[in-house]
């Protein structure tokens, strides 16, 4: 397996850094209005959609989200990512599949600083 070198950053990287570079963050797209509760698997957050300028519109309703943060693996005292989880998997692909008027719904699934947020 090669990595081919242009300059000192290979194609790899340079494709993560563009990546990362172009995804819009969480404290874009949202305001993170609370701390809700923590669990076994993460930390719940209260969040209102941030409005775009040209819908300011006092009547418009503006959602509001909770944010789950799901925590990231511990070894000691070093956080290492190690990818997915097995229960956030799990959480995620239920999540997606349940569609129900009393139940509310999966937004979307951000992948930010090694922390899985839905």
């Amino acid at each position: 397996m090669s990595n081919k070198l242009i300059g000192n950053k290979s194609m790899l990287q340079e494709f993560k850094e563009k990546r990362e570079h172009e995804r819009a963050r969480i404290e874009e797209k949202y305001d993170i209005l609370g701390f809700i509760s923590s669990g076994t698997y993460g930390r719940v957050y209260k969040a209102k959609a941030k409005q775009k300028k040209e819908t300011s519109d006092e009547d418009t309703k503006i959602p509001v989200y909770a944010i789950k943060k799901f925590k990231p693996d511990k070894e000691g005292d070093v956080t290492t990512y190690t990818g997915i989880s097995q229960s956030a998997c799990r959480e995620i692909s239920l999540c997606q599949e349940l569609k129900h008027e009393n139940i509310i719904s999966l937004q979307e699934v951000l992948l930010e600083d090694n922390s899985i947020h839905m």
